[in-house]
């Protein structure tokens, strides 16, 4: 019975083993950016008056601005079952995290508008614990027939994603420019166990826990550039750079394959530089009438910029390489005298070339549909937002809060 559920394992493992390089790819999530505008984020994730994304909405600000949102985030976790001895499933399950998502600042000074954010990415992470270290000094095994059949139950990961940034903008006629700075903080690991085989009998094997991790802190840019060309209408183009972090393989030895704990230390084998992806957009914004807007987004994505790394000490040429890919966001708004509805739509294509893995959905297109509400209160302005996607990518619920000048809060 154990040998038959190591060999499943194994067999499994190897298929998966060939594009396990990134946290996406291990966990079968997608993350992806937090918009720090609840009202954007109603209207198909659009970049509209989210400044991080789009400095240049700033130059609307005409008196002093404060928002700060909160966003409740649901989740796959996928996880291997034994239906019976000869049948593997994939069991999912949902977990979900509350936190606060983005708080913003802005006011004019002079000629310009300046402002200072924060925003946060949900923080995801498994359920099971990572697991400790031993004493001993960790040795590799001798690897001849097969290496690293990666078992992907209950991998355990974490993926903690923050910014802070600045930005500021001017605006001079029908012309407006802004420009950041962001200080991006990544920090997300994933464990897992290798089978390493050094003979064709299964049980001649050791098993490892390797540890993939990247981490760090980078400062990068967001400019943009508005043309409004007619009175309810505007062109825009922004740029969103992404930070190049530490990216590190460790392992340490495993008595046995039904544990996380290790007999040695972790080790580190391996380190490298990891750059995600940047983005371009490109943005058309028309007020079909004074009530009615509506908004056309197109997001190219440089995903290419995530590298392959070696697995685990030996280079698989063969790996599912990453793509660059162009989302499509499409939003609108209809403004009632203290009620804004806002409805959206946006699609995120598969981050992976040639439809690799296709069962675990890393060929599927994932479609967001999204609503959301404004709704003055005195001064204030309640946003909400609801952003539903197919599986296994992620659902989201915001609400947020913003106080002074009205033209970022819609009106």
């Amino acid at each position: 019975m154990r040998i038959a559920r190591v060999s499943l394992f194994l067999l499994l493992g190897c298929t998966v083993s060939l594009g396990a390089q990134t946290f996406e790819q291990m966990t079968f999530i997608r993350p992806v950016d937090a918009s720090a505008s609840v009202r954007a984020a109603a209207m198909g994730a659009t970049s509209g008056d989210d400044i991080a994304a789009n400095p240049a909405a700033l130059a609307d600000v005409k008196g002093p601005l404060f928002s700060f949102a909160a966003a409740r985030t649901e989740y796959r976790l996928t996880e291997i079952d034994f239906i019976d001895e000869t049948t593997i499933g994939l069991v999912r399950h949902s977990a979900d995290q509350t936190a606060l998502s983005h708080a913003l600042a802005a006011v004019p000074v002079g000629g310009f508008v300046v402002s200072a954010y924060y925003r946060a990415n949900p923080a995801l992470s498994s359920e099971q614990g990572f697991g400790g270290e031993g004493t001993e000094p960790y040795v590799p095994a001798p690897c001849t027939v097969i290496c690293g059949g990666y078992f992907i139950t209950a991998s355990p990961f974490k993926h903690r994603d923050v910014r802070y940034g600045a930005a500021g903008a001017w605006e001079r006629g029908a012309i407006a420019i802004g420009a950041g700075a962001e200080l991006q903080e990544l920090d997300e690991r994933v464990d897992f166990t290798s089978i390493r085989t050094f003979s064709n009998d299964i049980p001649s094997s050791t098993f490892d826990r390797v540890v993939r991790r990247n981490s760090g802190r980078k400062i990068v840019p967001n400019a943009s550039i508005r043309w409004r060309f007619a009175p309810r209408s505007a062109l825009t183009a922004a740029y969103n750079g992404a930070g190049t972090f530490e990216a590190t393989n460790s392992a340490c030895t495993l008595a046995d394959p039904g544990t996380r704990d290790c007999t040695s230390v972790l080790a580190t084998l391996s380190s490298s530089k990891q750059r995600m992806p940047d983005a371009y957009r490109l943005a058309l914004s028309t007020g079909l009438t004074e009530r009615l807007q509506f908004v056309t987004e197109a997001v190219r994505r440089n995903y290419s910029n995530l590298t392959e790394e070696p697995e685990y000490g030996v280079n698989i040429p063969f790996a599912a390489p990453f793509r660059d890919v162009t989302e499509v966001h499409i939003g609108a708004e209809y403004r009632l005298p203290r009620v804004a509805l806002r409805a959206g739509w946006w699609t995120d294509p598969s981050h992976i070339a040639n439809g690799y893995l296709p069962s675990y959905g890393f060929a599927n297109t994932e479609d967001h549909l999204t609503v959301g509400a404004g709704i003055d209160v005195g001064q204030a302005r309640i946003d909400l937002a609801y952003d539903n996607t197919n599986d296994p990518g992620l659902r989201r619920a915001s609400i947020g809060v913003s106080f002074g000048a009205p033209s970022l809060r819609g009106r």
